[in-house]
């Protein structure tokens, strides 16, 4: 039912017009569209084996040639995202064990703190 609708739904939108846009844009459009392409495939391998994420886009985006500085914070500002929308449906879902997360919240989030500036322990 859902695909037909989608189908129904998708057919009604000019494709040449939502290209022509994107190609309008001051952005790289072609880097924009790999990186779109590299996380859409990473996250469907993440979806189905429940890894992976990191080691697929890193890989795929190393290959493409964009500098292992770029990759890293794209990487990594993507997957502060996923995880947060992952938390959360784990939150509405009643999947969290209310005991296990008060006992390594506070040691998770001192961990946390000590990558970045302000370290508690150097």
């Amino acid at each position: 039912m859902f695909m037909i609708l989608g189908h129904g739904l998708l057919s009604m939108v000019p494709v040449t017009g939502i290209v022509d846009y994107v190609r309008g844009l001051p952005i790289d459009s072609t880097g924009f569209l790999v990186m779109t392409l590299a996380g859409f495939l990473a996250q469907m391998v993440d979806g189905s084996l429940g890894l992976g994420y990191g080691t697929i886009s890193t890989t795929f985006l190393l290959a493409y040639g964009v500098p292992p500085a770029i990759v890293s914070s794209r990487v990594h500002s993507a997957r502060v995202f996923s995880s947060g929308v992952s938390g959360y449906s784990h939150h509405r879902f009643g999947n969290i064990n209310r005991k296990l997360f008060r006992t390594i919240v506070v040691p998770g989030i001192l961990g946390g703190h000590s990558r970045g500036r302000g370290c508690l322990f150097r």
